[in-house]
């Protein structure tokens, strides 16, 4: 479950939809809908979600004409520590995400090993022939875990040309 109310809590919720409609037809109407269940019984466990990222900021800046630029985002040794719970965290699905000039993504998970050298133990996700027009979320097969100490590495490719 998602935690939600109660007196330390947010008392609302936001839901951001985008439609796709590039050849603009008009007389489309949506007919989905969304179905939300408040238990007063919290569950075992609590979802969350993180986002990785770089900040959109002056300094993020993706050249043009280039054919395969890449920009790396990290979430820190310190940041893990600081943040995560003792026992970790469970990433169990993820949406890669990016806008037109991305190519592609690949998000991974680093820890330290016996001889205190840092390397990949499991990629959570690798998409390299990304697509804005088919974004979705990708439930992994298996759980994986993030401890404090550990490093989440994004890395996300554009294409400016």
């Amino acid at each position: 479950g998602y935690p939600f109310g109660g007196p330390n809590s947010k008392q609302y919720a936001v839901i951001q939809i985008h439609y796709n409609n590039p050849e603009e037809i008009a007389g489309i109407v949506d007919s989905s809908g969304l179905t939300f269940t408040y238990l007063e019984t919290p569950r075992e466990f609590d979802a969350g979600i993180l986002t990785l990222g770089h900040s959109i900021t002056s300094r993020m800046v993706i050249p043009p004409n280039d054919a395969n630029y890449t920009i790396s985002a990290f979430c820190s040794v310190d940041c893990t520590e600081e943040y995560l719970p003792p026992d970790g965290i469970k990433i169990f699905a993820n949406v890669l995400h990016t806008h037109l000039a991305g190519t592609g993504l690949t998000l991974s998970v680093i820890r330290e090993n016996d001889n205190g050298e840092y390397q990949e133990i499991r990629p959570v996700d690798r998409n390299l022939q990304y697509d804005f027009n088919f974004q979705q979320t990708n439930h992994l097969m298996e759980e994986i875990t993030v401890l404090p100490g550990d490093i989440l590495l994004l890395r996300c490719y554009y294409n400016t040309r």
